[in-house]
């Protein structure tokens, strides 16, 4: 449990007590040490009651299917993840979508699905691709491996004989082309630029729930920067292009002492003092529209198993009109830390999490806060607190996390000893019912006794 819950809930407030809870992790990083602190006990075996693994729980080569978990056990994946996490299928999806709410009328909420870039699947859809090209010709595309993570695979194009080249390069040539999925982007040339490099943002979101369907948002997230000033006149520098740490990790001039990363918070205050207060807090909510509405798009897809939960990593890109772009969505978010702040960072956001999921059977469920997370979706989109606020999202903002924290715990320890007193009282209460039971039921037997003795001399005097 959080160290705030230790230092003010006692043994007995326990739902389940923090060291009988058993955890299993394919990952030795920041998760393996915020279970660490919690005080689980790691098991390597099937009788965890928490197990985060790299891949899927579910895949189609594991050995393990809903029937096979016990009610309390959790797993850190749904069952098809992908739906919302595989670029491929996550475009897909939220194309469809848009199609589906124009067929039912909802005409502005389907222009409101404007925040990914026109979008081919390669290369199933290599002619329609084609044909958009010879439209616009000179435009820059980039194609990314609908499967693969860290910026491996991907490159960028500007014509189409390098198109045909890649697609004559797969496996089997023209006749068979299925080799791997890409998707194949419009290149998003005009990004905001901070000290004239590329950057985006990783913004963290937890789903507990698809039905109904249950977000919460992390306050505190990061951009990561390229190491090279953007530039489109080369498009074969991907430490130019891609923002990934993995790129970015082998460039010369990459900066291992601040990660190339800046806090969300510091770039808030930065953008208000370079644009209006107004753009810059539209930015950051159109930011948590983009979470909710690709949740949206796929609730009824995602499998609604109780045992699963999801840490979602948004990659956003924001242009230079402050508006935020989808770039992916990944059910991986790395975990693993390139700077102690970024460590302690990624551990206080794990250790909510961990306390959203509450196996220590403590909160009530109903929270709106917990530490830096805060509930944006539950069932509905939460309300906004204040009306007369027009950009309600806490992204950026201050996180509280701390003294949040102390005031939950706090109030927490006063609700469950409440209940832990009345039910001590209850408990007492019956015991005396029960006893005075029992005196009665003695005082019954005693008399029933004396009555019959008493009748017996009285029969025996008679007879005399």
């Amino acid at each position: 449990m959080s160290e705030y819950f230790r230092a003010c809930l006692k043994k007995e407030y326990y739902g389940v007590y923090p060291t009988t809870i058993k955890f299993r992790s394919s990952l030795h990083n920041t998760i393996y040490e915020a279970l660490k602190r919690r005080l689980w006990k790691e098991t390597e075996g099937d009788d965890f009651d928490f197990h985060w693994s790299e891949k899927n729980y579910f895949s189609s080569d594991s050995d393990y299917s809903f029937h096979s978990l016990t009610p309390q056990q959790h797993v850190n994946h749904f069952p098809n993840n992908y739906e919302i996490s595989r670029k491929d299928m996550m475009y897909k999806n939220l194309k469809n979508y848009k199609k589906q709410l124009e067929k039912e009328g909802k005409i502005e909420e389907a222009k409101s699905y404007d925040f990914f870039p026109l979008t081919f699947h390669m290369p199933s859809e290599f002619t329609m691709f084609v044909e958009e090209y010879k439209q616009n010709p000179g435009t820059i595309w980039i194609m990314k491996p609908a499967g693969k993570a860290q910026g491996r695979g991907i490159f960028l194009v500007s014509n189409l004989k390098q198109l045909y080249q890649w697609k004559n390069s797969l496996k089997g040539g023209e006749e068979n082309v299925v080799d791997e999925t890409y998707v194949c982007q419009k290149y998003l040339y005009n990004p905001l630029l901070l000290g004239g490099k590329k950057f985006d943002m990783r913004v963290y979101s937890l789903v507990t729930c698809y039905n109904p369907l249950t977000v919460y948002l992390y306050r505190t997230g990061f951009c990561r920067f390229s190491s090279v000033k953007y530039d489109l006149d080369d498009l074969n520098n991907n430490q130019i292009h891609l923002t990934n740490v993995a790129v970015q990790k082998n460039s010369s001039t990459y900066d291992r002492q601040i990660g190339g990363k800046w806090y969300f918070r510091e770039l808030k205050i930065y953008l208000m003092s370079r644009f209006d207060e107004e753009s810059v807090n539209k930015m950051f909510d159109g930011i948590q529209n983009i979470i909710l509405k690709c949740f949206k798009a796929v609730k009824d897809k995602i499998s609604k198993d109780k045992h699963c939960f999801e840490l979602y990593g948004y990659d956003i890109l924001i242009d230079d009109n402050l508006k935020p772009w989808l770039i992916e969505i990944n059910s991986n978010a790395s975990l693993t830390a390139s700077t102690e702040l970024d460590a302690e960072t990624k551990i206080k956001m794990l250790d909510d999490l961990l306390t959203i999921l509450d196996l220590e059977k403590v909160m009530t469920g109903n929270e709106n806060q917990i530490g830096g997370w805060d509930v944006i979706c539950r069932g509905n989109v939460i309300n906004k607190s204040n009306v007369n606020n027009v950009y309600w999202t806490k992204l950026g903002s201050f996180n509280n996390r701390e003294k949040q924290l102390k005031n939950l715990a706090k109030s927490t320890a006063n609700r469950l000893a409440n209940l832990y007193l009345q039910k001590k009282k209850t408990v007492g209460n019956e015991n005396n019912n029960t006893n005075y039971g029992n005196i009665l039921k003695n005082n019954n037997n005693n008399n029933k006794k004396n009555f019959k003795g008493k009748m017996n001399k009285t029969n025996y005097s008679s007879r005399k």
